[in-house]
């Protein structure tokens, strides 16, 4: 039985599955900094309660969360240009997207453009939302920290 690839000829579907988990690597490394704002915001509102007093705005999620989640959708962007270019390296030259296209399967040609981008695309959009969620409620247990420490203050 003939072993399935995932990618054009001369292309490494692990070397590129390799480049998109270290660009989600970096992504999420990025993202870490959304935390960080949280519990800030959280913090000056904290302060501003002891030095002056007085009546407070409360931080808004998406305005904590800032450019956080950003790099996920610089990867998935990557990612849909890698797609294009699988697509164009058998567009180009001697044309073997007519080869590909008589195949007994005829799935071939989409399955070596598609498998590595579409596979990183699901896996940015799994991460990027599980990453929005855990953010979300981190903010929410931060609100009810302050909550707690406003009314014993007051």
């Amino acid at each position: 039985m003939r072993r399935r690839t995932f990618s054009p000829p001369g292309v490494s579907a692990k070397t590129e599955a390799g480049w998109t988990l270290a660009a989600l690597g970096a992504a999420l490394l990025w993202s870490l900094g959304g935390p960080v704002r949280i519990k800030r915001a959280w913090d000056r509102v904290r302060d501003a309660l002891e030095k002056y007093d007085m009546r407070i705005w409360e931080p808004e999620f998406p305005e904590c969360l800032g450019v956080a989640l950003y790099g996920f959708g610089i990867v998935a962007a990557g990612l849909v240009v890698l797609a294009a270019w699988h697509y164009a390296f058998f567009y180009r030259g001697a044309r073997s997207d007519y080869l590909m296209r008589r195949l007994p399967d005829r799935w071939e040609l989409h399955l070596r453009c598609l498998a590595v981008p579409v596979t990183g695309l699901l896996l940015t959009a799994i991460l990027a939302a599980a990453l929005f969620f855990a953010y979300r409620a981190y903010f929410f247990h931060c609100q009810s920290e302050f909550y707690e420490f406003a009314h014993s203050y007051l």
